[in-house]
């Protein structure tokens, strides 16, 4: 499993890829985003800790 930081400019999101082999990835799972009560273009996600 890893979780990717990402996004256009100014905009960060944070999602999720699995994999058995470390070849083959699965597809991405957003799983932080900015919402709808964000500040546009302020919001950035860092540092999120993850947990099983």
């Amino acid at each position: 499993m890893a979780y990717l930081c990402y996004g256009p400019p100014n905009t960060r999101k944070i999602s999720r890829i699995e994999s058995e082999d470390s070849l083959n990835w699965s597809p991405k799972v957003t799983v932080i985003s900015p919402g709808k009560l964000d500040e546009p273009l302020a919001t950035q996600f860092y540092q999120a800790s993850m947990m099983p």
